[in-house]
């Protein structure tokens, strides 16, 4: 019996060896742990990728799926253990068919865990998880104290962790809330944060359970209104998402301590429900900028956001320019500037098509994949108008670019990522060839590297 003290001082040593590459000496340690019952599942998926490494050992890729079926068990949530899994069966499925044997059992696998990807990740989701557990394999928390407080907490700690800034992935703050809601169980706040994690992974169902049982403790809570609200929103259940923003914004203006910045993205919400369910002559009048708040500027940003996707570019520009750089939109807006100024002028060339692709990478940063998909299928029809013949370089380039943003936020779709290695390839092979277009060859190869070694 290895007590938790030990495993705390294994697992110490295991970070060290491992962050000196010394993958031997990291399985050896291993070894000592997982022979052991325990709850500390991240040391069963470490040893399960140390076993992915040894390519052609049968009896390794064994234990390598033995271990991530067990952290399954452990927590079901963990997306790690279902990415090795399915790259560990792929490996041992070739194996099995070079030998005749059964492949049944693994392509079952394989399917589970293909199906289970599909719903909560994309490649960007997954790339960004392979590479944050690559950093930090067995980053380790205190779970009695929360680490994010605030659902704009928890907005800003995804972002950073898609920026590889940041040390605990998605599960390690969800297990944070667990351990807190055991402890207090009527807690509403913290029910409300776990719900706002789980719709952020995609854990829908859960999410609406979390939000229900916060406005059950306590249903003068505002934000929990908010969340369910954007919960129904993005599942488009508009009508009732509509009415949950219509009560918020009601507690929020109620409450006098609440930032107006509150009431404001219920009105910007609002009107987008309107929007969808085509009461185009009410959306307008249900975002109100008052010019005496601080925070006056988001106002501006959400109304222009509208009237930019009602392809009311003028209107649009001119409340752009009222957007302060105080506003946590404000880089967004520099590029929707832009974008309307080359839509006013009817003016369609690179730098509109390098302004959408900069836009869509920012909401791809916050998970906002539904927009990354909308302005990079604009840039590539804007890309065949530029195009002067297959072989120019820009007219590669920014093709390869937009397919592999598109290819990001897929699942396995092998015809864009094909497409999109295709279009890079020319263009850097037309770097390679002339000095001036030599300073793309770096970006080009780091998302080719990206593409064949992050994927599944």
């Amino acid at each position: 019996m290895i007590y938790k003290k030990e495993i705390q001082n294994i697992i110490f040593n295991v970070k060290e060896a491992y962050k000196n590459k010394l993958y031997l000496l990291s399985e050896k340690l291993l070894t000592d742990i997982i022979k052991n019952e325990h709850e500390y599942y991240k040391v069963y998926i470490l040893f399960s990728y140390l076993m992915l490494l040894k390519n052609d050992d049968e009896d390794k890729l064994k234990l390598s799926i033995k271990y991530c079926s067990k952290t399954i068990k452990l927590n079901k949530y963990y997306m790690l253990s279902y990415i090795i899994r399915y790259k560990v069966c792929k490996k041992l499925l070739k194996i099995y068919k070079s030998k005749n044997k059964d492949t049944k059992t693994l392509e079952v696998l394989m399917n589970d865990d293909i199906n289970y990807l599909n719903k909560i990740s994309n490649n960007f989701i997954i790339k960004k998880h392979i590479k944050n557990f690559i950093k930090n394999p067995l980053s380790y928390y205190d779970k009695n104290t929360l680490l994010l407080k605030t659902s704009s907490d928890i907005t800003r700690y995804i972002e950073l962790f898609n920026k590889e800034k940041v040390k605990y992935d998605y599960i390690d703050i969800m297990e944070n809330y667990n351990s807190f809601i055991e402890k207090n169980n009527y807690n509403y706040k913290a029910y409300n944060l776990r719900g706002f994690l789980k719709y952020n992974l995609k854990i829908y169902d859960e999410a609406m359970e979390d939000f229900n049982k916060s406005i059950s403790i306590n249903s003068s809570y505002a934000e929990s209104y908010y969340n369910r609200a954007k919960l129904k929103y993005n599942l488009k259940i508009y009508n009732e998402a509509l009415n949950d923003f219509i009560k918020a914004q009601k507690i929020f203006v109620r409450k006098k301590i609440s930032s107006p910045l509150d009431i404001i993205k219920c009105d910007h919400y609002i009107a987008w429900c309107n929007h969808h369910l085509n009461r185009n002559d009410k959306v307008f009048l249900d975002i109100e900028v008052d010019e005496d708040i601080n925070d006056f500027s988001e106002g501006y940003y959400n109304n222009d956001k509208l009237k930019f996707n009602n392809k009311n570019y003028k209107d649009a520009l001119k409340n752009f320019y009222k957007v302060d750089e105080n506003c946590k939109n404000y880089i967004k807006t520099e590029y929707y500037k832009k974008i309307c100024i080359n839509k006013i002028d009817n003016n369609i060339d690179t730098n509109l098509i390098i302004n959408l692709l900069r836009l869509s990478n920012i909401y791809k940063n916050e998970n906002d994949f539904n927009i990354t998909l909308k302005l990079c299928n604009g840039a590539l029809e804007y890309i065949e108008a530029i195009k002067e013949n297959d072989n120019d370089f820009l007219y590669c380039y920014l093709k390869g670019i937009s397919l592999y943003e598109l290819y990001d936020i897929s699942f396995l779709n092998y015809q864009l990522k094909d497409e999109a290695l295709y279009y890079l390839n020319q263009a850097l092979n037309t770097s390679e060839e002339k000095i001036e277009y030599s300073k793309y060859s770096k970006r080009i190869k780091k998302i080719m590297t990206d593409i064949t070694e992050y994927g599944i």
